[in-house]
């Protein structure tokens, strides 16, 4: 069975452009909104993955992140990271504990910059999901 990679991002040409490249790796990929219930979702389909992206105008990836790693249902799940604004290093280790004002969620497992390079997305997600 394909791994489930769900991507959340407020630009659907973002979201249609990952899913169908993920879907090329042999990946089952689907977007969701900002806007829409993260539980709902994860429990109607539960991901191997998810691709998070930080930037978003409604409510920002952060605070995804912390609903996610709150629900101990939820909170095993890797997630990658991706911004095309904040730097790097602001969104990881203390950098990241500081965003989120708590440090008991701990930080993303991994994080990539805006333009992402496929390859290397690729690679992240094999060696989370294996």
């Amino acid at each position: 069975m394909p791994k489930r990679i769900l991507i959340i991002d407020d630009e659907p040409d973002i979201c249609a452009y990952l899913c169908a490249a993920l879907e090329d790796e042999g990946y089952q990929a689907r977007a969701m909104g900002q806007d829409e219930d993260l539980a709902g979702a994860l429990n109607s389909d539960m991901p191997d993955l998810i691709v998070l992206d930080v930037m978003m105008p409604v409510r920002s990836g952060v605070s995804l992140y912390k609903e996610l790693k709150s629900v101990p249902r939820f909170s095993g799940i890797p997630v990658i990271i991706i911004s095309g604004m904040s730097p790097k290093a602001e969104l990881i280790g203390t950098g990241f504990t500081a965003l989120t004002g708590d440090p008991s969620i701990p930080p993303p497992e991994a994080v990539m910059e805006k333009p992402l390079v496929l390859d290397a997305l690729f690679k992240l997600i094999r060696d989370l999901t294996d």
